[in-house]
């Protein structure tokens, strides 16, 4: 057979190809028993009721396939039977509850194999077939007969990443099957469990996206986060060197690992890294040897090791997270005074510092478990000054450019959107001001509206509690809160219709520096239903804050000496170069201070010859860097 056009066409050949058709016979049921090898397994009882009954009025209408038993075959009963059903057990079922002696049959010359394909085949076109019996079928032919995943794939007409993921059913454990079983799970969220290569840490993933009678079920996408969350683990954190093949004799190293979602990409399509783990066993059981190492090259080196209740009492949340006790500082933190990397990270204390520099302390952090470096933040702070780091600045000046410019440009759009916010409250109170409805509605969107300002976060519902309160301090949230809340329910539509658009509207109103691409998308829509132009109103926030800059930065410039303006400067004149300038590499001029006479002007560029014999000269300057010399 050259081609195969569909699953029944396989069937149909390779039960007729090497072998000789026989017409229908009746079949003695005592006879026919069931096949080892049929994967199929569960057959649900309403679908085997209805059967049953239409057996009893009409039949068995469609012959069974069976082979003569063969001798060699294991049989666990009594005599051996004389027929192997190989198509068509549900109908052998029905007919045995329906209290038939014979059935109808075809008797067929089929070797082992021949026996498994139609087996398969057959089912596959039964849509109530269950994955896990597929899936069994298909590894029965992997085992007994050497298929492969690219010969499964042919013979069924399904892609090659499908038969791995059926086969993949097979890892679950016995509770988990139970539960796929059961419809707790379904093909989706049972691949996810049978990924995981731990059973113990099958059935703690079974607890979670089992649910229970409150929550039921997860679905297959809350699921996959939910295990990439608590049973993945992200290899590039691993505190371990992942090509140490000595950590744990018997196991790989980290790339050459099977439980590596990047070596079974046609399982973990759906996992973004190809650098995850899988196996979080393994992977703790690596760091607790590593950690041993790593404690024990320390104390060697004359390091400082602090554990447990010691530890805890220098970072008591861990060290990733506050500062450290007692003057200390982790290595690993990130030195946010050094400009960050075009993926916005900022390079860590260690890495400034290099690894020549030894910390004096290591330290336990309760949260990972793993041995971090600390050291005297005063001792940092030295050493990186001796690298020419300066990380005690606290200015504005000590942040980087491009920080500097998202909180300028984030400052701006709070500007903005504050200015599209005030023009629609003035608007607001028109929309409702013709409105009439019946008592009733207005009561119920009085609740409704009441139910939305609880749901508020108590960010956002302070700041509606200050525009709507005028002696609202911010002092007794909570009551003043719930008091709000109450009056709410007492609401005409006057006042209903702009509270709402108030709070619907109040979260846009913060911007993040990191978070500018994302739009206030209801304050616009809200705004063009007053008629309200917003790209006008940034446009004249934009223009306001350039006419600030302009008139800081001319109050910032020196004044020009009353005696000899700039502008009135000519050759010969004796001047003085003003203090302070720099050049173009930031750096100050030497040349500040000192006194000459102007040798020639070149459109606003002076000229001017300085020293004791003149013969010195600083060209490039403007106008407004020189001053009559008096």
């Amino acid at each position: 057979m050259n081609e195969i056009v569909s699953n029944r066409d396989l069937a149909d050949a390779l039960a007729a190809e090497k072998t000789k058709h026989r017409a229908s016979e009746p079949l003695s049921i005592r006879l026919v028993q069931r096949s080892p090898t049929n994967p199929r397994r569960h057959f649900p009882e309403d679908a085997h009721a209805e059967l049953t009954e239409s057996v009893k009025k009409y039949g068995v209408l469609q012959p069974i396939l069976v082979r003569v038993w063969p001798p060699a075959q294991k049989w666990d009963g009594g005599t051996m039977p004389v027929y192997e059903i190989v198509a068509g057990e549900r109908r052998y079922r029905a007919a045995t509850a329906a209290g038939l002696t014979v059935i109808p049959g075809i008797v067929r010359d089929l070797t082992d194999l021949e026996v498994l394909e139609i087996q398969i085949i057959e089912n596959l076109q039964r849509e109530e077939l269950h994955p896990l019996e597929e899936a069994e079928g298909y590894e029965l032919l992997m085992k007994k007969h050497a298929y492969t995943a690219d010969d499964l794939a042919a013979k069924i007409g399904k892609s090659k990443a499908y038969v791995y993921a059926r086969l993949k059913l097979t890892a679950l454990c016995k509770e988990a099957r139970e539960a796929f079983y059961a419809g707790s799970l379904v093909p989706s969220t049972a691949l996810l469990v049978a990924r995981i290569p731990v059973p113990a840490l099958q059935q703690k993933a079974l607890e979670g996206i089992a649910g229970n009678k409150h929550t039921g079920p997860m679905s297959a996408r809350d699921a996959a986060a939910y295990i990439q969350r608590t049973f993945m683990l992200r290899l590039s954190d691993a505190p371990f060197p992942r090509g140490d093949g000595t950590l744990l004799p018997g196991t790989p190293r980290c790339h050459e690992c099977a439980k590596r979602t990047g070596n079974q990409p046609e399982l973990f399509e759906d996992v973004a890294s190809a650098d995850v783990c899988t196996d979080p066993e393994c992977f703790d059981a690596k760091r607790k040897v590593h950690f041993e190492r790593v404690k024990r090259q320390a104390k060697e080196d004359g390091r400082k090791v602090l554990l447990g209740k010691e530890a805890k009492k220098i970072a008591p949340y861990g060290t990733g997270y506050g500062e450290l006790k007692d003057g200390y500082m982790a290595l690993d933190r990130e030195c946010y005074e050094v400009p960050s990397d075009k993926n916005h990270k900022h390079p860590t204390y260690r890495q400034l510092l290099g690894n020549d520099w030894k910390a004096p302390a290591l330290i336990e952090d309760e949260r990972t478990g793993n041995l971090v470096e600390i050291a005297q933040k005063k001792d940092v702070v030295a050493a990186l000054k001796e690298k020419g780091i300066d990380v005690n600045r606290q200015s504005s000046g000590s942040r980087d450019p491009e920080q500097k410019e998202r909180e300028r440009k984030a400052k701006l759009e709070a500007a903005a959107r504050k200015a599209i916010f005030e023009a629609i409250r003035e608007k607001a109170p028109e929309s409702s001001a013709h409105m009439t409805l019946d008592p009733k509605p207005v009561k119920i969107l009085a609740h409704a509206t009441a139910a939305f300002f609880g749901q508020l976060g108590s960010d956002s519902s302070t700041k509606i509690l200050r525009l709507w309160l005028e002696d609202f301090d911010g002092k007794d949230w909570w009551e003043t809160a719930k008091a709000f809340g109450k009056s709410i329910t007492m609401m005409g539509i006057e006042d209903l219709v702009p509270l709402l658009t108030d709070m619907s509207l109040i979260g846009e109103l913060a911007v993040s520096p990191w978070g500018l691409d994302k739009k206030p998308e209801r304050l616009h829509a809200t705004a063009e239903l007053h008629g309200i132009d917003a790209q006008v109103i940034r446009k004249r926030i934009v223009d306001e804050e350039k006419a600030k800059a302009a008139a800081k930065d001319k109050k910032k410039a020196p004044a020009a000496k009353k005696n000899t303006p700039a502008a009135k400067l000519k050759v010969g004149d004796r001047v003085r170069i003003k203090d302070g300038l720099k050049g173009a590499n930031g750096k100050a001029r030497k040349c500040c201070g000192r006194v000459g006479m102007i040798d020639a002007i070149n459109g606003s560029e002076h000229c001017v010859r300085i020293g004791p014999k003149a013969h010195e000269v600083v060209v490039c300057l403007q106008a407004d860097e020189l001053e009559a010399a008096t």
